[in-house]
């Protein structure tokens, strides 16, 4: 029994008369049809019962038209109708769905379609959305197969809002979806998509974290426009970041959170995930608001943002102030000294042969030996009150985060602290006992102590909440991580 090669304008169930092919699998058929009842277009998927045939599939075929007859969600095709087809030619069962409009996020990108980070966070929104509706059914709805081809996209949405242009996305192909407290029946069947997968869905056991992953897979190839399985791999963990530059850092690290391979270290379901996405928005552009802090500096710019840690300068009220202001002066004398000793004595000597040289000679002293003795001051202030005249820069960008040392007066004398890519950067935290802050990478972590400024416990948490928001990490107030 072969099926018919041309199924256009064929009658299936006496009701559905077939316009053309969607979509063709071995022992698979989607079509789009017009349903003459009505007269509204429809999507019948037909199961062809044939030598690929497998009770499997027909199992999974019944699941998929029994879940979605009991679903009620405008982001899914509703289900119309399912009949068993029994024709000279083909038998087989079909499912009737309404149609949507629309094509395939994994066509639009191959014909060109690049999406934006806003573009990206609304999807992301939409399909926590529904994500969220699946698996809040009793028991969980978990698709199993979610990946670009099986999400469509309106050119607009149905109802304009003003935040974003975006259209309405839907999610389709409900042929894998699963109860996640559906039993395991004989062998172990492995649905989905390689490269959209979590690795526990290798192994035949799904959760709702396991769409999740899917998700975060799928934006990521919107986003980078390749695809999962050939992207590079570390610890099983999809290495994107080098093609995700243009991404928020606080983006790329919601993303790295939804593909951990270590379930516990993923979301546990869909409405945290969307929760966490919603506070990483409606994080501040402007710094957060705290009391008792004068000292610390910033500035937004184009590439992120300027924060300034200013010196202390002669505070003569705090404690030490005195003494670190003796050992300046005493620096100060000793290096100016070094300098305009001998310059003192050459010029003395020339003033006794040649006025006018000596002349030259000691105002050409003069301010080497004041140079040389600041040049002193500043480095003894370094070492034992490193505060006093100099200043602590950080500049965050998109890249990179970078901090420096200048001193107040001078800010071209400066020296580099440290710096690390904001994409390595996996926690940030302060410790209020020690008054540190700290970032931690995959391999190191970085610290900004007393020593750099004398932070209060109020300037020491704004820090660390502006750049919580900057990079979209929660800040932890825990000892720094050792490596």
């Amino acid at each position: 029994m072969t099926p018919p090669q041309n199924w256009s304008d064929q009658l299936l169930g006496n009701r559905y008369e077939i316009r053309k092919l969607l979509g063709k699998n071995t022992g698979r058929r989607t079509f789009l049809a017009e349903d003459r009842l009505h007269s509204q277009p429809v999507v019948v998927k037909l199961l062809l019962f044939g030598e690929a045939f497998s009770w499997a599939d027909l199992r999974l075929f019944q699941r998929e038209a029994a879940v979605l007859k009991s679903l009620n969600h405008g982001a899914i095709p509703a289900y119309l109708d399912d009949f068993e087809v029994d024709r000279a030619d083909c038998q087989g069962f079909a499912l009737v769905q309404t149609y949507v409009a629309a094509p395939s996020l994994a066509a639009q990108v191959r014909q060109g379609r690049s999406f934006s980070e806003a573009d990206l966070q609304a999807m992301a929104a939409q399909l926590l959305d529904i994500l969220t509706y699946l698996h809040q059914q009793s028991p969980p709805l978990i698709h199993r197969d979610l990946k670009p081809s099986n999400i469509l996209l309106t050119k607009q949405k149905a109802s304009a809002t003003p935040d974003s242009t975006l259209g309405d996305l839907y999610l389709v192909d409900f042929g894998s979806v699963q109860g996640a407290s559906a039993p395991a029946l004989g062998t172990i069947t492995v649905v989905g998509t390689y490269g959209y997968m979590p690795p526990e869905q290798f192994g035949g056991r799904a959760v709702p974290a396991s769409d999740l992953y899917s998700l975060g897979a799928t934006l990521i190839y919107l986003a980078t426009g390749q695809h999962p399985s050939e992207l590079p791999q570390q610890s099983m963990r999809l290495q994107f970041e080098p093609s995700a530059r243009h991404l928020s850092p606080g983006f790329r690290h919601w993303l790295r959170g939804l593909i951990e391979p270590d379930l516990d270290q993923r979301p546990a379901t869909a409405a945290l995930a969307r929760d966490t996405l919603q506070a990483l928005n409606q994080g501040g552009l402007a710094p957060p608001q705290m009391q008792n802090v004068r000292r610390p500096m910033m500035v937004r710019h184009s590439e992120g943002l300027d924060i300034l840690l200013p010196a202390l300068g002669f505070r003569l009220r705090r404690p030490g102030a005195w003494l670190n202001l003796l050992w300046i002066a005493i620096a100060f004398t000793i290096g100016s000294g070094v300098i305009s000793t001998p310059f003192s004595m050459v010029a003395a000597l020339l003033m006794a042969l040649a006025w006018p040289l000596g002349i030259t000679v000691f105002l050409v002293g003069l301010p080497l030996s004041i140079a040389f003795g600041a040049w002193a001051a500043a480095q003894l202030s370094q070492a034992f009150s490193p505060t006093l005249l100099w200043q602590t820069r950080l500049l965050v960008s998109p890249r990179q985060i970078q901090v420096d040392r200048e001193m107040a007066i001078a800010p071209f004398l400066r020296h580099r602290l440290w710096q690390c890519p904001t994409d390595t950067i996996t926690a940030i935290g302060i410790h209020p006992n020690q008054k540190l802050l700290w970032l931690d990478t995959y391999s190191h972590c970085f610290q900004l102590t007393q020593r750099h400024f004398p932070f209060s416990r109020e300037e020491l948490l704004w820090l660390g909440r502006c750049l919580s928001q900057e990079l979209g990490l929660p800040l932890q107030a825990l000892p720094a991580p050792k490596h």
